[in-house]
């Protein structure tokens, strides 16, 4: 990044952009630190948060899928298992490599506070775990995308998805702004967005979970979307209850 770049990273008041890229260039070959080496570790052995996934919540990032689908996953309805290729596992593996290079770089420089810091409120059935809390207060999420999708986001800013999802985490966690990062699998670029908390965000949030929760209370599901009628669509095509949701006309049996 050049002088320029991290003049106008200060200008714009970015909480990571700086401190990273100072550390970065001093570090080229990083020495973790042990809160960074103890955080890897307690990742990779698959025990952190297990009995939390276990709770049934309205998950913080799964809000921008249809209402029905996180209804149908809160009440624990079976769905159909994902089909996981080589191809797909090592995506996942990549996004999940590159979240941890970024919170053990994080600890270790000293702009993250804590990693994977769970976000609940049991009294509204949401929650979620955030990628981290930055040592100045704001919250933290680490988002490894394309070539394209990176195009897409240094030109127009952060997805929609991505704005809601750090909505969620603001309203949840109470803080008052989230710093996006963006890497290009491609290249190794990235970009660092901020979002701040806007009351009317806020309120949308709030919204949200109530109606979620109302259909629970109330045992009615929400509406089918009309591609999901036809089976057409990439929602349709992602859902795991695509199999069982489009026929239902009441209630479920779990």
């Amino acid at each position: 990044m050049s002088l320029k770049d991290l003049v106008k990273a200060h200008a714009l008041d970015l909480p990571v952009t700086p401190v990273h890229e100072k550390w970065m260039t001093e570090n080229p070959n990083p020495i973790y630190s042990p809160e960074a080496i103890a955080f890897a570790v307690d990742q990779l052995s698959g025990v952190s948060g297990s009995n939390r996934r276990r709770k049934r919540m309205f998950r913080a990032s799964g809000t921008h899928t249809c209402k029905r689908r996180q209804v149908l996953a809160f009440i624990g309805h079976p769905g159909v298992p994902e089909q996981i290729t080589s191809k797909l596992g090592n995506i996942f593996a990549t996004g999940n490599f590159t979240h941890l290079k970024w919170q053990m770089q994080g600890l270790t420089a000293g702009w993250l506070a804590a990693a994977e810091v769970p976000m609940d409120l049991p009294e509204i059935n949401a929650g979620g775990t955030a990628d981290g809390v930055l040592t100045e207060g704001g919250g933290f999420e680490c988002k490894s995308i394309n070539d394209r999708g990176y195009s897409r986001v240094t030109s127009y800013g952060p997805l929609e998805d991505h704005e809601e999802q750090t909505d969620n985490y603001m309203f949840l966690g109470g803080l008052e702004r989230y710093s996006i990062v963006y890497e290009n699998k491609n290249d190794g670029e990235w970009r660092e967005f901020v979002r701040y908390r806007e009351d009317k965000n806020m309120l949308k949030v709030a919204e949200r979970f109530d109606e979620l929760n109302e259909f629970v209370e109330h045992k009615r599901l929400p509406i089918v979307l009309d591609d999901c009628k036809v089976g057409e669509g990439a929602k349709f095509r992602q859902c795991p209850f695509r199999d069982t949701c489009p026929k239902m006309k009441r209630w479920p049996s779990v």
